[in-house]
């Protein structure tokens, strides 16, 4: 941590450190710039008979409430953060040319993706390897949920698979996001409604601008490029 308060990354310890404090609702990490500094390897690999093998990635965002007996975990169509008590990523994450990789995350909750949820800004960050499972809604190996920047970052080689709102890159663009500059390649997103190689679902007043799509998409209703 610099003296701004700013965080460089060096290694995946570091970064899960940064994951749970979003996950626990410590800090979203808002005003804060996030630097990587070297590739991340979170562990996972796909082994000879395609089963995804490792460790498990949790997805940044926290599902709080006060009364622990209740289960905030969404339940329907809607993105309703207030009563859902949805914890997110609100800061910059710089990824500085560098890459992650090996992220696996096997789950039937809604929100999957490196970032469950984020209203900040993410930039210059390439996701190669990786690999989401049994998603309920709103899915994507960057984001799930997004309502914030995306920016200049790539995807390559991972498989995705869920039901509602799976995208290569996004899951979910809610009403401002903005996607410039992205690109997806060598990958499968594998959908049942409302499934696109860069974003599953779009929201009101989206901006994607220069975005390449070469993922294979798979899907039964409203399915797209």
């Amino acid at each position: 941590v610099d003296s701004a308060g700013n965080i460089n990354i060096y290694n995946a310890g570091e970064f899960a450190w940064v994951a749970n404090r979003v996950i626990t609702g410590e800090k979203n990490f808002s005003g804060v710039t996030i630097t990587l500094r070297s590739h991340l390897d979170l562990g996972a690999r796909k082994n000879n008979e395609g089963v995804w093998e490792g460790n498990s990635w949790t997805p940044i965002v926290g599902f709080l409430t006060n009364d622990a007996s209740v289960n905030t975990e969404p339940t329907d169509d809607t993105v309703d953060i207030v009563n859902e008590n949805l914890k997110r990523f609100d800061g910059v994450f710089n990824g500085n040319g560098f890459s992650i990789r090996g992220v696996k995350i096997d789950s039937d909750k809604n929100y999957q993706g490196l970032f469950g949820y984020q209203s900040g800004t993410i930039t210059d960050l390439t996701i190669k390897a990786s690999s989401i499972k049994n998603a309920a809604e709103s899915a994507g190996i960057l984001v799930g949920l997004n309502e914030g920047t995306i920016r200049n970052c790539k995807v390559e080689n991972v498989e995705i698979n869920g039901k509602e709102k799976i995208g290569g890159i996004v899951g979910n663009a809610m009403t401002n996001s903005i996607i410039e500059g992205c690109e997806i390649s060598d990958s499968l997103i594998n959908g049942e409604k409302y499934v696109g190689g860069i974003v599953g679902y779009i929201n009101n007043n989206v901006s994607l601008q220069n975005i390449t799509n070469k993922a294979n998409v798979r899907g039964e209703e409203y399915v797209g490029g």
